[in-house]
Order: C-alpha cells, then sequence, then structure tokens
C-alpha cells in the first residue's frame, strides 16, 4: 500500500517519461498561410479599415465628433439668440425724402 517513492526516483521517473519526445512541428499548411497573408498587398479600404478598426482611434473620431457637433449646437443657440434682438429703427432716417431735385425749373426769359 505504500506505494511513496523517494524525490531521487520519482526525479527519475519524471526523465524517463521524457525519453520518447520529439519536437513538434507545425503545419505546412499554416506556413503557407501565413507567408501569404504577410506578401499581400492592402488597397486603400483595407488600410483605411484597419485603421479605423483600432480602438484607440476610434475613441478619438466619437470624441472629435460629439464636440463638433455640442459647437455646432451652441452656434445654432447664440445665431438665434442675436436673431431675436430688436432691430434699430432707420425708417425714420431715411422716410424723408428731399424732393429738390425733381422741382421744375423756370425757362430762362
Amino acid at each position: 500500500m505504500n506505494n511513496r517513492l523517494s524525490p531521487a526516483e520519482q526525479i527519475e521517473a519524471t526523465l524517463n517519461s521524457l525519453d520518447g519526445i520529439e519536437r513538434a512541428a507545425a503545419n505546412p499548411f499554416l506556413y503557407t498561410r501565413v507567408q501569404a497573408k504577410l506578401m499581400a498587398q492592402l488597397g486603400p479600404w483595407e488600410k483605411a479599415a484597419r485603421l479605423l478598426s483600432k480602438p484607440a482611434l476610434a475613441i478619438c473620431i466619437v470624441i472629435l465628433a460629439m464636440a463638433t457637433n455640442l459647437v455646432v449646437v451652441s452656434a445654432q443657440k447664440n445665431a438665434k439668440a442675436v436673431a431675436t434682438a430688436p432691430e434699430p429703427d432707420f425708417s425714420s432716417e431715411f422716410a424723408t425724402v428731399n424732393y429738390a431735385f425733381a422741382e421744375p425749373t423756370k425757362p430762362a426769359k
């Protein structure tokens, strides 16, 4: 019932279990796919998609869009406030008409 091995025997048993191990080899198909991906030329849309898919850039774009919207909305509120301000009345200045140039001249005798 006592199957306890000494530490030296346990180490020896562990090292003996590694005798049949071989180096792991990758599938040849994997190597060709990796090489094809590395050699592939990316078009402009793929480059843009790869750039925009980065989280940091996407967050910056969202924040920039929100800031732009905030500026536009506040500018519209200010424009409404200016538009509702009373306009000065210039009609009293321009209501007087000088008809001096329209008076008929008397013929010379």
